[in-house]
């Protein structure tokens, strides 16, 4: 729900600006999906946020539920550059959990297009953590998302 809300809020935001997004903040935003290579890997950080106190589970390690809704996130940013509409996911598959998430490591989400179809896209979420002072990334999750468009009717 918040996503949506998100999501309007911006649309109006854009709306009542009267300008691009990326003219707003001076950067480029989105994806483009040109640079998609042949191994599909962009190298794009589509989610980049720091693990906090509050997502901590009684075991003192970082919940893997929060862990998959950035994926998720990170997954439908890059299936919502590519097919230009509103998704939602339908499916999450082959998530595995490499290693502890701790509280104030860096954490980014690399979302790679797997496959486009006609009614759905299918994303690989890479997430990796990088912990001070050693600031190396490591691989901690990885998972498979499938999204498909909002029919508007």
């Amino acid at each position: 729900m918040n996503r949506l809300i998100n999501r309007q809020f911006l649309k109006g935001y854009h709306e009542a600006l009267n300008v691009s997004h990326e003219a707003a903040i001076g950067h480029k935003h989105h994806l483009d999906i040109a640079n998609i290579n042949a191994n599909n890997n962009t190298n794009y950080v589509a989610v980049r946020t720091i693990a906090m106190q509050k997502h901590l589970t009684s075991t003192g390690v970082i919940s893997g539920g929060w862990l998959m809704s950035q994926m998720d996130i990170a997954g439908a940013i890059l299936a919502w550059d590519i097919i230009k509409r509103p998704i939602f996911t339908v499916a999450c598959e082959h998530i595995q959990f490499h290693k502890a998430v701790l509280s104030g490591d860096l954490v980014s989400f690399y979302p790679n297009l797997i496959k486009k179809n006609n009614t759905s896209i299918e994303v690989f979420v890479d997430g990796k953590i990088r912990r001070p002072p050693a600031g190396e990334d490591r691989q901690v999750i990885t998972g498979t998302f499938i999204y498909v468009p909002i029919n508007k009717e």
